[in-house]
């Protein structure tokens, strides 16, 4: 087993500690193994380097984790923000461990991804993949991430599974980091049926069904193409 050395946040908070590998083919991720890494060594100093919107995009899947694990979310959203918008040694210091330890809640109950108790980490991915490929991986994958988690949230709310507050809180988050994509291709809807999670003609995605709990969805493939049909073209979408 190797030991990796994170270099950038989003390594860090994110692709070092779940064990996958992933090749893109026409569609994200479609080809890989899981391999755990002997160890993680997460050096903050690697990360004050970093482009700006490289720093931020590693804040998203922080974001995502605590999401997934703080009902007070909310409550932190101006501290988050306000100590994350820049590479800096107290944002760095104050959130990477407890969004690392978020993600391995997840992980260590489930590191194979054969129980479903992982399952939850793929918040904001289906539409943030889809994303990704229609773009042809031109727009990068924290920025993908953010819109996916805003537009799977206010799925969720037309589903009645999410609280309407939800996507309010996210969009304005992700607003204020400036990690929302200014233009998301037409033919995004097309790409769905390359997702991974796709079983059939249902995708199943994980929906807050509140903050710091999401719940497993199979929804329809031709019922996500029509909304993200109506995402797209409303405007700002």
């Amino acid at each position: 087993p190797v030991e990796l050395v994170s270099t950038t946040l989003l390594a860090a908070v994110d692709a070092h500690i779940g064990g996958k590998t992933g090749v893109n083919l026409r569609g994200k991720n479609l080809l890989g193994v899981v391999r755990f890494p002997r160890m993680v060594r997460i050096d903050p100093r690697f990360f004050f380097t970093l482009p700006t919107l490289y720093w931020r995009e590693g804040v998203v899947e922080l974001l995502k984790a605590l999401a997934l694990t703080r009902p007070d979310l909310p409550d932190l959203v101006d501290a988050v923000t306000g100590d994350l918008k820049q590479p800096s040694y107290p944002g760095a210091l104050r959130w990477i461990p407890p969004a690392v330890e978020a993600k391995l809640s997840f992980v260590r109950k489930d590191p194979f991804e054969t129980t479903g108790e992982r399952f939850a980490l793929n918040l904001g991915h289906t539409f943030g993949h889809a994303l990704e490929a229609a773009s042809g991986f031109r727009i990068r994958h924290g920025l993908a991430v953010a819109w996916g988690m805003v537009t799977e949230a206010r799925l969720g709310v037309s589903m009645g599974v999410t609280p309407p507050e939800i996507p309010v809180v996210l969009e304005r988050l992700f607003a204020d980091l400036g990690v929302l994509p200014e233009r998301v291709p037409d033919r995004l809807a097309d790409f769905l049926f390359l997702d991974k999670k796709r079983t059939g003609s249902r995708v199943s995605l994980p929906l807050l069904e509140s903050w710091g709990k999401a719940v497993r969805v199979p929804v329809p493939v031709a019922s996500l193409r029509e909304f993200l049909r109506r995402e797209v073209s409303a405007p700002g979408g």
